[in-house]
């Protein structure tokens, strides 16, 4: 069990954003450079699976040293007693399915502007790993705006059903909400 201020693989937790049998997701903080990130720790059962483990760690593998602004980075994973871990890049922000997308609460600006930087997001995967991003919805992208409400920036997370030359896909599936805020 993990619990507030524990030190997790090198990063002090924060709160917990979320835990189910899947997954208990952190808001972390790293111990030596005070840098907040996303710690995923997938739960027992799923990583009893060792077959769904080995391709979870490959497609870390193949994700995790793609950097583009628009991308949600991943920093690291590993193992602790038996249970896989990863750590990603926290987004101040919101998921872009909890925001209201009426013309009156969002600027037809910041929607097209959203659009534009996952657009942006997509085409680097495609390009440079034969990456598909097979569920690119409003719950797969953290948006950040600043106080007049203009977006800062849109990420894509959640490779839950990408398909391509990596096969990349078992470990975001399971956890596809473990980058977000």
């Amino acid at each position: 069990m993990v619990d507030i201020g524990d030190i997790v693989v090198a990063c002090r937790v924060i709160r917990r954003i979320r835990s189910d049998p899947e997954a208990e997701v952190f808001l972390v903080e790293r111990v030596d450079s005070a840098r907040r990130e996303i710690l995923t720790l997938f739960g027992a059962e799923v990583c009893e699976d060792r077959d769904w483990v080995q391709r979870a760690i490959r497609d870390v593998q193949v994700l995790a040293p793609l950097r583009h602004p628009n991308l949600v980075t991943l920093y690291g994973r590993g193992e602790l007693d038996d249970r896989l871990w990863e750590v990603c890049e926290f987004v101040e922000g919101a998921e872009a399915g909890r925001l209201s997308w009426s013309p009156r609460s969002i600027p037809s600006e910041a929607a097209i502007d959203v659009v534009s930087d996952v657009a942006a997001a997509l085409d680097f995967v495609w390009r440079v790993r034969g990456i598909v991003h097979g569920r690119v919805d409003p719950g797969n992208i953290v948006t950040a705006f600043d106080r007049d409400g203009r977006l800062r920036v849109a990420k894509l997370t959640g490779f839950g059903s990408g398909r391509g030359a990596s096969n990349v896909g078992a470990l975001c599936q399971r956890g596809s909400q473990r980058c977000r805020s």
